[in-house]
């Protein structure tokens, strides 16, 4: 519209130049008065549609102001949903700004920054995900009582999760969202939302899709009554068939919030992990389904020849016996904490996993984080910590694998595994031995680590590091240490994993003469 109205000026510029001259008639300098009337309305129309466009750029700007309202940026995207905001500023509202300033061309400057459809989506998974996880229900994150001083999200938030949600055919979590959109609209006939029936063509979709069709035939029928839809005749034919498959019987006794939650390939495993997520995601250090008066806490004066560690014990915390899984506390300081963060987050990729179909290293839903690998060469920092590991596990490091750091985002998790290999081909191929998982920093709320087989929850707390034997002295894999990475769900979380092969240390973790003797010790 502003494109064509500054067209029209200079159409009618260019037609009152090429006339003939005008000082030489008095008539004519009256009609040139009409024109100038002419010309000033047309002036105040453009300037009015510029002052509408300089109003919606400066609403804008006025909305982030006050959403980043803040000096700590950490402290800011601490919060899924003002990560989620930040996502979807730079995937859709900043290119609409674009077009705003320049309607014609696109700024190379803006284009280099925005980002594609796909991080709008995942964003919007990973706040599903820990809707899943925490079992907090959707509204609760619109109205900003999902975590400690969390913003709220509005319809419109609500509603483009829910967009997004359905496009990735995931329809039981686009219902639940579709859903808040819904409550967050006081007066759902209000011409401020004119997408109302839209709203409800998705929710009903959704929720044939996910075991509801009686809701579904409930929410197409308002449709029909609010007569305001763009395709009627679209919705009149869904109206058709989810009437042809409603029973009279169910619209009333048919429980309104029914949804079927999609498969899972062990949900009893998913059940199990989530259980033990929501068990302690706020402050207990470590929480377990069942004490055990045999745990204690001692100071370790580390293995033969440690002289470090006698002059200097650590402290340590026993989690579990069998298998035997320790917590060191003040492992690593905050200077150093901060050189590694520094270090990794130049390297920072998409972590993956190996996919045996293809035998190639893919993304995947259930581990979400970036990663990066250090070498000693890269830091001293990095060649200390490494020989720190060495001297309090007692194992050589020579064909241990690079210090990994990884660093989780919205909703980050990684979903029950276990560390070493359990292909066949891999048994006697150099498996990783042990694990040592350090935490750069504490959690506020979520990221613990949990072992589904012994009921663990194990808090984020920085500084500190958990190590545990993956593999039983005979060689087999210990399935007890299957364990997981629990949704952030408020905070920042940093980890290092230094994962320690069997190779190089034949001598320094021996075979026992009992075939089923277990690790009792570090």
């Amino acid at each position: 519209m502003i494109v064509y109205q500054t067209m029209k000026l200079l159409f009618f510029f260019a037609v009152v130049v090429a006339k003939d001259e005008f000082f030489s008639s008095t008539a004519h300098m009256e009609k040139l008065m009409d024109e100038e009337e002419i010309l000033i309305e047309e002036i105040k129309d453009y300037l009015g549609l510029e002052i509408k466009r300089i109003e919606k750029i400066k609403s804008f700007i006025s909305t982030i102001e006050s959403e980043r309202g803040f000096s700590d940026y950490r402290e800011h995207l601490s919060h899924p949903v003002n990560q989620y905001r930040l996502i979807r500023r730079f995937t859709k509202e900043w290119l609409e700004i674009e077009h705003l300033l320049n309607p014609q061309d696109e700024i190379p400057e803006f284009e280099e920054l925005l980002l594609n459809h796909d991080e709008i989506t995942g964003a919007a998974q990973a706040l599903s995900r820990l809707s899943d996880v925490y079992q907090i229900e959707p509204i609760r994150f619109a109205s900003g009582n999902a975590t400690k001083n969390a913003p709220q999200l509005s319809f419109d938030d609500s509603f483009k999760i829910g967009s997004a949600l359905y496009n990735k055919k995931e329809y039981y979590h686009c219902t639940k969202w579709m859903s808040a959109a819904r409550e967050l609209i006081p007066q759902p006939d209000n011409s401020a939302f004119p997408r109302y029936s839209d709203l409800l063509d998705y929710e009903a979709f959704c929720s044939s899709h996910s075991g509801n069709t009686p809701r579904a035939l409930k929410l197409t029928e308002e449709i029909l009554q609010r007569n305001d839809h763009s395709d009627p005749e679209r919705i009149e034919s869904n109206w058709r068939y989810y009437q042809g498959k409603v029973k009279d019987s169910e619209l009333d006794s048919f429980p309104e919030d029914y949804l079927e939650r999609p498969s899972h390939y062990n949900p009893e495993e998913r059940q199990r992990y989530e259980e033990l997520c929501q068990l302690g995601y706020n402050n207990e250090h470590t929480i377990r389904d069942n004490n055990d008066d045999s745990l204690r806490c001692f100071l370790f004066k580390g293995h033969e020849d440690d002289f470090f560690s006698q002059l200097g014990p650590w402290k340590v915390e026993e989690i579990a016996k069998q298998p035997y899984v320790v917590r060191f506390f003040d492992i690593l300081n905050d200077n150093e904490i901060n050189s590694l963060e520094r270090l990794g987050e130049e390297k920072l990729a998409r972590a993956t996993v190996f996919d045996p179909a293809t035998h190639k290293l893919v993304n995947a839903d259930y581990r979400v984080s970036k990663s990066a690998w250090l070498k000693d060469e890269d830091s001293d920092t990095v060649e200390k910590y490494n020989r720190r590991i060495s001297r309090l596990t007692g194992l050589d490091l020579e064909y241990a694998e690079q210090l990994q750091m990884s660093n989780y985002g919205i909703g980050g998790q990684y979903e029950p595994h276990y560390d070493y290999s359990r292909r066949e081909w891999d048994i006697y191929n150099n498996r990783r031995i042990a694990t040592w998982l350090s935490y750069l920093t504490t959690v506020e709320q979520g990221g613990g680590t949990v072992f589904t087989e012994l009921g663990l929850h194990i808090r984020s707390i920085k500084g500190s590091a958990v190590f545990w034997y993956n593999l039983l002295p005979n060689g087999s894999g210990d399935e007890r240490t299957r364990h997981a990475a629990c949704p952030v769900l408020r905070g920042n979380k940093w980890v290092s994993n230094k994962w320690i092969h069997e190779f190089g240390n034949e001598w320094y973790r021996q075979c026992r003469l009992d075939e089923d003797a277990d690790n009792l010790s570090l």
